[in-house]
């Protein structure tokens, strides 16, 4: 099964596409975030028949919501309700500083 990889920023989105087994990611594409973003993903979601989303969760150092945080939490409802597929979120805390 296919899983797909959103980054998501206030501008523009990065889209990673698993292989077909699921066990290595690959850029997909950077979408420019905009009204139809989530039907953009969507798209791609059908062509690529993916069965899974991750969706990197923005959080402070002590792991709390934040003003990105909600932004993130309010783009995977959008996204659930184009997709029709169950968003996971992966926590971004010091994901920066582990690359």
């Amino acid at each position: 099964m296919r899983s797909l990889g959103i980054d998501y920023g206030e501008k523009r989105i990065g889209v990673a596409l698993s292989d077909e087994e699921g066990k290595f990611a690959f850029p997909c594409c950077v979408l420019e975030n905009g009204a139809d973003t989530a039907e953009e993903i969507s798209a791609i979601i059908r062509k690529e028949q993916v069965g899974e989303i991750a969706l990197g969760l923005p959080k402070n150092f002590d792991r709390e919501d934040t003003e990105s945080t909600k932004k993130v939490r309010t783009f995977a409802e959008l996204l659930k309700k184009a997709s029709g597929i169950p968003v996971t979120f992966v926590d971004e805390t010091l994901s920066t500083a582990e690359v």
